[in-house]
């Protein structure tokens, strides 16, 4: 279970199921697995003329 998807799963199962469930934990980890976190990064572009 390597995709962002199934990390996302795993944390919203382990909030309902667990009551010992530490979401900043979870946190870390899945700020690791790259999910999306809602912020854009623009990137300027040199286009030629």
């Amino acid at each position: 279970m390597r995709t962002r998807d199934a990390i996302e799963f795993l944390g919203v199962w382990e909030r309902i199921n667990n009551l010992n469930f530490k979401p900043i934990e979870f946190d870390g980890l899945r700020n690791k697995a790259g999910l999306y976190t809602g912020l854009f990064r623009c990137i300027p572009i040199n286009l030629p003329r």
